[in-house]
């Protein structure tokens, strides 16, 4: 799974972790400590969650957070684009321009 988390609202980043992860928002929510009732507001836009949110989905479901700068101006740029990369799929190369 990969996203470019910054091309989406908050709401639809969580609920695509979720769908990802093949659980429902009462599952999902029991893997943070959370309730359903804060999975379905933070997935509709009620309510937003905090980046310690985040922090902890990524650690309890195998994701990787990435925060790039879009104005690399360097020797080598990191070809792998993405907010989140799952574990599994890491081994992106650097790009010499």
């Amino acid at each position: 799974m990969e996203i470019k988390a910054n091309k989406y609202k908050g709401k639809d980043i969580l609920k695509f972790i979720r769908q990802n992860a093949n659980m429902t928002q009462k599952e999902f929510s029991e893997t943070i400590n959370k309730t359903r009732d804060w999975q379905a507001s933070n997935e509709t836009g009620r309510s937003r969650y905090f980046i310690d949110d985040l922090i902890e989905i990524a650690n309890k479901h195998n994701l990787e957070i990435i925060i790039r700068d879009k104005n690399i101006n360097k020797k080598y740029y990191r070809y792998c684009s993405v907010i989140f990369l799952h574990k599994k799929t890491l081994g992106c190369p650097n790009v010499l321009i």
